[in-house]
């Protein structure tokens, strides 16, 4: 299974640094070109299923996306919304000042991100096992599914993934601290571990990736000093992020910051 995750195009408060947090604010018109840059270089990705914040800056970019995808629905799904900053929606805040109590905390938001992809992996694991065919290019069939979100939220998420319990690997040339842009991709390949043994093709690589998250693991459960619990029942690598060659190619301007992003999220 291969997840696209993309975030949503420019809006005018990305462009002014407001934060937004769940203001329902829409795309602007450079948001909706970027989203249609980002629509063509997925065109001949075959999703099987797309999903979205409910916010509409996140679905308007994931229809347009899938302008290119007839039949597919939509699904929304509020896990997927970004943080909420209570009162500090609407308005500007200068790093370091202190958060007010309405602000989502950092421990629920991660929670509720958790709590979503959980869900998410438990849906698709019977329709993961379905698709396995091992006269497939690299052993399977693989799945392909659109995620739309916010930055905010793909920045911790990002942490999430490759911290316990999922210890995602990451290739070494990943810079997972450039900042997640708008319309910017987070691919993200995945599978059962127990179907690792009927990768053909590409099953020595996932084994060498298992390697790496296992000792992931080791390093963390050693860090916090205890064993690894709860371990995740899926081999994942991030293979993208932050990724906007759609954008660069076309020389438009990537620079526009985070303003949701409180910076609580170490990666």
């Amino acid at each position: 299974m291969i997840v696209y995750f993309i975030r949503h195009g420019q809006t005018a408060d990305n462009l002014r640094g407001i934060i937004q947090g769940h203001i329902d604010t829409p795309l602007n018109n450079h948001g909706r070109k970027e989203a249609r840059l980002l629509a063509d270089r997925l065109k001949d990705v075959k999703f099987d299923e797309a999903w979205s914040s409910s916010l509409s800056r996140a679905r308007e970019t994931a229809e347009i996306v899938l302008q290119h995808h007839p039949g597919l629905p939509l699904r929304t799904d509020p896990g997927l919304m970004e943080r909420c900053l209570g009162s500090l929606q609407g308005s500007r805040w200068t790093k370091g000042h202190p958060l007010p109590d309405d602000v989502e905390a950092t421990d629920v938001f991660r929670k509720r991100i958790t709590d979503w992809f959980l869900s998410f992996l438990a849906a698709q694991q019977t329709d993961t096992a379905s698709t396995l065919a091992s006269d497939s290019p690299g052993g399977t069939a693989e799945r392909n599914i659109l995620v739309a979100s916010h930055g905010a939220y793909l920045t911790a998420f990002l942490s999430i993934l490759i911290h316990l319990p999922f210890c995602f690997a990451y290739p070494d040339d990943l810079d997972i601290k450039q900042s997640c842009h708008n319309t910017s991709i987070m691919k993200v390949q995945l599978f059962p571990r127990s179907e690792i043994s009927n990768r053909d093709g590409d099953g020595a690589m996932w084994k060498e990736v298992l390697s790496r998250m296992e000792e992931i693991e080791a390093k963390e459960g050693t860090k916090k000093g205890q064993k690894v619990q709860g371990r995740s029942e899926w081999v994942g690598m991030v293979q993208s992020w932050a990724d906007v060659k759609h954008l660069e190619q076309k020389g438009e301007e990537v620079d526009v910051g985070v303003a949701d992003d409180l910076g609580e999220a170490a990666r």
